[in-house]
């Protein structure tokens, strides 16, 4: 149902690459309002694509030093072919002990757990949550930087960027349970934006009041740094609906949600929504990404939770000449990529090839370690643009 007016609606296919959409658009002009019209869509399968993804995020708790915290993994078959054999791998941070999972692992060794997933179906989602418990102090201390990872298989995949995910999270003390997270822990590199890493932030509530909480709605106003054009929903903990108007203000509604209370029962309290959204292409080193979030519960005044700051640092890469002595060999470098004009390159001592410049090149700074040396071939320069 809606107002008055002259409404375009089309399909919004998750790759167009895959799939095309017949008609591409359509018009409708209601002259009365609450009405409603039907609309069909044909959509057509362009070819057989692998196309996986996978997302990393805590699931409704915090790093607390001795308390129990978990994961979400979430595998997400995006493409056309059914998915065969592939192996999900979860590196976790060694201050963590793992205690169990909802599937367990095929394997564990050290820190890495393993599953193997025998299919895949097209738009089918494997979610697997991962318990674990974090070091006592002063195994870890309060401030400390944690970090974790996953991967999935990228055999033959259409989009490898997105088989992989970390998350990175600082070891706090007390806390407010109504809070924002993002997984860079503050902090993306020029290069994880130009790559078009997401930022995965997770919105946690609780219910701390003395009475069940009914309906539940979560505003969010998007930093003008960050791109609606690629949000996507992750998960969220209860039933709900979302929308996104003027291109910014995310408005997310859980209808019937009776939420208890803490005070009758502390576990049942709790809730999240976990999204990602990539930085705009235009995003410059320093630029800070501010985003914050609006909880209502029932007819309550809004719980605002912090404001989590994203700050775009330059990309530091390290040399390891692991193939041959050529600066312009991207293998050559820590990164995978040849530094550029925004970079911080460090030439560390004991490597097995010293870096050799044989054609321009250019960089923000650079650190040569005691020891270390780099050699610029005559005819070329190394230009360094930083004071």
């Amino acid at each position: 149902m809606t107002d008055t007016g002259t409404f375009t609606t089309k399909l919004h296919l998750y790759n167009p690459a895959f799939y095309d959409a017949s008609p591409i658009s359509t018009t409708t002009v209601f002259t009365v309002n609450n009405t409603a019209d039907t609309i069909n869509f044909a959509v057509h399968k362009l070819g057989e694509f692998k196309d996986c993804s996978v997302s990393l995020f805590a699931a409704g708790s915090i790093v607390r030093p001795g308390f129990p915290v978990a994961y979400k993994i979430k595998c997400v078959n995006n493409g056309t072919e059914a998915l065969t054999n592939r192996s999900l791998i979860f590196v976790k941070d060694s201050h963590l002990q793992f205690q169990n999972a909802t599937i367990s692992p095929q394997s564990i060794s050290g820190d890495t757990l393993v599953w193997n997933l025998s299919q895949l179906q097209p738009d089918s989602i494997i979610s697997i949550t991962v318990n674990m418990l974090a070091d006592n102090i002063p195994l870890i201390n309060l401030n400390d930087t944690i970090y974790s990872f996953v991967s999935i298989d990228t055999t033959a995949d259409y989009t490898p960027a997105d088989n992989s995910a970390g998350l990175r999270q600082r070891v706090t003390g007390s806390f407010d349970p109504n809070d924002k997270q993002e997984s860079h822990a503050g902090v993306i590199t020029k290069l994880e934006v130009q790559r078009g890493n997401y930022l995965n932030y997770s919105i946690r509530f609780q219910n701390t009041g003395n009475d069940t909480a009914f309906n539940i709605i979560v505003r969010d106003s998007l930093d003008e740094k960050l791109s609606p054009g690629d949000f996507e929903m992750v998960e969220c903990s209860h039933p709900y609906s979302f929308k996104i108007t003027k291109g910014k203000y995310i408005t997310w509604e859980l209808p019937h949600t009776n939420l208890v209370d803490s005070f009758h029962n502390e576990p049942a309290s709790h809730g999240y929504i976990s999204y990602r959204i990539k930085p705009k292409a235009g995003v410059a080193v320093g630029d800070h990404i501010n985003n914050n979030a609006s909880i209502y519960f029932d007819f309550n005044l809004p719980v605002e939770t912090n404001t989590e700051t994203t700050i775009v640092r330059r990309t530091v890469a390290v040399w390891t000449g692991k193939v041959n002595t050529d600066w312009a060999n991207k293998e050559n470098w820590d990164i995978n990529e040849v530094p550029d004009g925004e970079a911080t390159v460090i030439i560390p001592a004991s490597v097995a090839n010293s870096p050799v410049v044989n054609r321009n090149a250019e960089c923000y700074s650079i650190q040569v370690d005691p020891l270390a040396s780099i050699t610029i071939n005559a005819g070329y320069n190394l230009l360094i643009n930083g004071k």
